[in-house]
């Protein structure tokens, strides 16, 4: 592990994003793997990890890096071309590598050496035309995400909005000093005040030519106070409100942060159940709060995993039902005043009612004349108990995920060729609480194709 905390911690910082560029770059290499400038731009991560590990002295990751960037290298200058069984092997080293890093920064413990030293090292020289069995098996093993903690670390600041929130915090200071001013005038008033009672006590301030001009400056020092107040308050308030909505914007990330860890999620789940699946991702750009973002992975990932394993059919049924041989999953964002809007679709064979209840029964789950008397909308939301499943990839359960979420779940699922899930969350700011929290309503609907 690497000994220095603040090397560390820039050390995992760049790595993770070193790595997920080099995660894109080959999942788009395996439909693209002539294409030229994403050769570069491949070819640069890897060359850059090698230089992180070697700065800090991480030879093992650092000759992991060289092969990927070598193999690169010979693409990019037109000696070997990339065959799918070549980006197979080069996804083998990538998380070999990840899994190093997460040992170096303390994230994982060392328990055995990942087992890729016995893979080629010319990858662009491979004659296969697919993955083998092998290669393909492994890839889904170390790549399929698994549900749990997902958390952002690193936020990535706009200078200009650093800037703002200093100014702001330069305007809260003024105001300070303006509060401080009006307690020392009112420790003035007070000590005027204590000095006419002891006056008074003594019984040199009784004549009513003495009441009336110290009752003259006592209203006008109040005015005076009173009036410092009506100023200070309102001001306090406003640059009160634009901190905190300064640092909630700090906050908004695009929704791309969530999104960009599901193609590699897709095209493994794809990879394992034999199918061809193609990922299209939509409203990237919108923004949510970090905490939406963290709580919304596992619910998401359900919802792919559904699509894949319940929906999507495999390239023969497709085909014999007259659609193209790869699928379409469609993930999209969008934004209302209030709320978050994501939508999953794909163009797969819906949700067959009757399969769901023989799948129940058999499991045991509800009797048969219980099934029957289930509505639609009850028999569909059974997909959502964990464990049932009406094929054999058996998925997570999004009812996990709900108590954190704060979400309620409606399913009204028809069987169509094109299934909709529709979540909308409402997203509110409390005093007091954490922001970005995740409100009450998430739904599914299907829709038919049009």
């Amino acid at each position: 592990m690497i000994e220095d905390k603040e090397l560390r911690n820039l050390f995992k910082i760049e790595s993770e994003e070193r790595l997920q560029h080099l995660d894109d770059g080959l999942l788009r290499l395996e439909k693209t793997p002539s294409d030229q400038p994403l050769l570069e731009d491949v070819f640069r991560e890897a060359h850059s990890l090698k230089g992180a590990a070697r700065m800090l002295g991480l030879t093992e990751i650092q000759n992991l890096a060289h092969q990927l960037e070598d193999a690169l290298g010979a693409a990019r200058k037109g000696g070997a071309v990339l065959l799918p069984a070549a980006v197979a092997e080069m996804n083998q080293k990538l998380e070999a590598i990840r899994r190093l890093v997460q040992i170096e920064i303390g994230e994982t413990a060392r328990t055995e050496q990942p087992n890729v030293e016995q893979a080629d090292v010319e990858f662009g020289l491979r004659n296969s035309e697919q993955p083998n069995a092998q290669s393909a098996a492994l890839q889904s093993e170390f790549r399929i995400p698994k549900s749990g903690a997902f958390r952002i670390e690193t936020i990535r600041v706009d200078p200009k909005k650093l800037d703002a929130l200093l100014t702001q915090a330069g305007e809260l200071t003024v105001t300070k000093i303006r509060i401080a001013r009006r307690l020392t005038d009112m420790d003035e008033l007070l000590d005027y005040c204590e000095e006419w009672g002891r006056a008074a006590h003594a019984g040199q301030a009784n004549s009513g030519g003495q009441i009336a001009p110290r009752l003259e400056f006592l209203q006008g020092r109040l005015n005076h106070l009173r009036g410092g107040a009506y100023e200070d308050s309102p001001r306090l308030d406003f640059i009160a409100e634009q901190l905190e909505s300064g640092i909630r914007t700090m906050r908004l990330l695009p929704m791309s942060t969530l999104f960009v860890l599901f193609p590699r999620l897709v095209h493994d789940l794809a990879l394992e159940q034999h199918k061809e699946v193609e990922l299209v991702i939509e409203g990237e750009e919108t923004v949510a709060d970090k905490h939406v973002l963290e709580e919304m992975k596992d619910p998401l990932m359900h919802m792919l995993r559904n699509a894949i394993g319940h929906g999507i059919e495999s390239p023969e049924q497709r085909e014999q039902a007259g659609k193209p041989r790869s699928g379409i999953i469609r993930v999209k964002a969008s934004q209302t005043p209030d709320s978050i809007v994501i939508e999953v679709s794909d163009d797969g064979r819906g949700l067959d009612l009757d399969e769901i209840k023989r799948t129940a029964l058999k499991h045991g789950m509800y009797r048969e004349d219980e099934l029957a008397s289930m509505s639609a909308a009850q028999v569909q939301s059974l997909i959502l108990v964990s464990g049932l499943s009406t094929t054999s990839f058996v998925t997570d359960t999004l009812q996990q995920r709900q108590p954190q979420c704060g979400a309620t779940e409606q399913l009204r699922i028809r069987v169509a060729r094109w299934s909709l899930h529709h979540i909308r969350f409402r997203c509110f700011i409390l005093e007091g609480q954490r922001a970005g929290r995740v409100d009450d309503e998430l739904e599914k609907s299907d829709v038919h194709r049009k």
